[in-house]
């Protein structure tokens, strides 16, 4: 399932600008360059990076299985493949002006994007996201209070690979289960080196028109 951002370029620009209180700042981050754009795993456990951290095609899909334990180098092919025999549509992951532009429109809209505890699965969320199973790592789209403008688990969960760059290593948005949706809310950044997989890491795909 995709959802459509309108980038009217007036109220919704295709920029970075998200600055929360914690974490990164955007000026210190640079996407990948355009050029790199773009460029199989059957089962996934999302227990362990030897049952996944591999090549695949994901899927997108409600009631998944989260593919966690995966690093940035197999995210971000895994993510290309989605699409890698399209002549009109291409996949990857988002850029860091991708995610600040969601979360623009998201903004524009009313919704908080530096406190995610009312709609996102983490440590300290609260009504209506605080549903019987938050703080846990759930499949995905497993609650509707856990969605935004239909977008599902974009605040909490796990968190999501992009290809932002930190120095030599890779950004990663959204906040996830084990955090706080205000220190770490959907705006915010981390980052990690990019052989780096843990049980809350993932990525989200992106389309792109060629």
């Amino acid at each position: 399932e995709f959802v459509w951002i309108p980038v009217d370029g007036v109220n919704v620009k295709y920029e970075k600008w998200c600055e929360p209180e914690y974490g990164l700042s955007y000026t210190d981050c640079s996407d990948v360059p355009d050029s790199e754009y773009p460029e199989g795993q059957t089962t996934i456990d999302g227990t362990s990076s030897s049952t996944s951290n591999t090549s695949g095609k994901p899927v997108s899909k409600k009631g998944a299985t989260v593919w966690t334990n995966i690093d940035y180098t197999n995210a971000n092919n895994n993510a290309k493949a989605y699409m890698n025999n399209n002549s009109e549509v291409a996949s990857g992951l988002l850029t860091g002006k991708s995610w600040d532009t969601v979360c623009k429109w998201l903004e524009n809209s009313g919704i908080d994007v530096n406190d995610s505890r009312t709609y996102g699965n983490c440590w300290d969320s609260q009504s209506p996201a605080n549903v019987s199973g938050y703080g846990q790592k759930q499949v995905t789209g497993y609650s509707e209070y856990w969605k935004v403008k239909n977008i599902y688990d974009l605040a909490g969960n796990v968190l999501e690979w992009t290809n932002e760059v930190y120095s030599s290593a890779r950004v990663l948005r959204g906040g996830y289960y084990n955090d706080h949706g205000s220190i770490s809310p959907v705006s915010g950044r981390n980052y990690a080196g990019v052989s780096i997989a843990y049980s809350f890491y993932s990525f989200r795909l992106q389309l792109y028109i060629k």
